[in-house]
């Protein structure tokens, strides 16, 4: 076994590691399989509105179109049809397409105010944005590094074993093993449902791999900075536990 696997090993022997873990990856599937189907649901709505705009446009054209008709009247009641398509990474970061119109009829009357036009919504129910792939990668991700960051050192202190860590050869690549093995299983937990889903939708390569770098570098940003408020934490050994260890040393 590589040092490199008996380090995960080790990580998933921890039930709240591997429980977090296996949540995380879970969410991520889950946030990768609702934007999919919002992106799916959006891209069939404006389908549908395409097909009844063009039956509305020959409808006024049959009734206003005439060679004795009115001009005016065929421009007036003239509805144009507007669409934004999702695009292929659409589904890992739906944005606010839930809340803003995908598909917007116009006419040339009172175009400025029209372009406005929205569902109303509670802003406070919006702030926080869809549960997408961004989501879990900026709100939930966080939170999975530092419950495997949080006690990396105080835990070899508390059980003993730091100084002699600290004193082996080659100490500094053991940490940075142990620090490499939980970053590699979040990124995993992460990366590998947004694969599919860049499988799935085939967006540009580039901009996949794009999206991956950025996951990449923000979890290394918070394993780093998780590992270094867990090197700065000191264990206080309780006043009564210290004074039963001095009397037991004075006898």
């Amino acid at each position: 076994m590589t040092r490199y696997g008996a380090e995960l090993k080790l990580v998933l022997r921890s039930r709240i590691a591997a429980g977090v873990l296996a949540f995380l990856f879970v969410l991520s599937a889950l946030a990768v399989w609702s934007g999919i189907s919002v992106t799916q649901r959006q891209d069939a709505a404006i389908e549908r509105v395409q097909d009844a705009s063009a039956a509305d446009l020959a409808s006024v054209a049959a009734v206003y179109g005439q060679p004795d008709g009115d001009a005016g009247y065929g421009a007036y009641y003239t509805f144009h049809l507007t669409w934004d398509p999702p695009s292929a990474l659409a589904f890992a970061a739906v944005g606010q397409r839930d809340i803003q119109p995908f598909t917007l009829r116009v006419r040339l009357l009172g175009l400025q105010q029209q372009l406005y036009e929205s569902e109303n919504i509670n802003p406070e129910l919006a702030l926080p944005g869809p549960f997408d792939w961004s989501f879990v990668l900026i709100y939930l991700a966080p939170l999975a590094v530092i419950v495997l960051m949080h006690d990396l050192v105080a835990g070899e202190r508390e059980a003993g074993r730091l100084r002699l860590l600290l004193s082996l050869p080659g100490s500094r690549g053991l940490w940075l093993r142990r620090l490499a093995a939980r970053y590699l299983m979040v990124f995993a937990a992460l990366a590998l449902p947004l694969a599919f889903g860049l499988v799935l939708m085939q967006p540009p390569f580039l901009a996949g791999a794009g999206m991956l770098l950025v996951a990449a570098l923000y979890l290394a940003f918070w394993s780093g900075l998780g590992l270094l408020v867990a090197a700065m934490v000191r264990t206080r050994v309780p006043a009564r536990r210290a004074c039963w260890a001095a009397g037991s040393f004075s006898r």
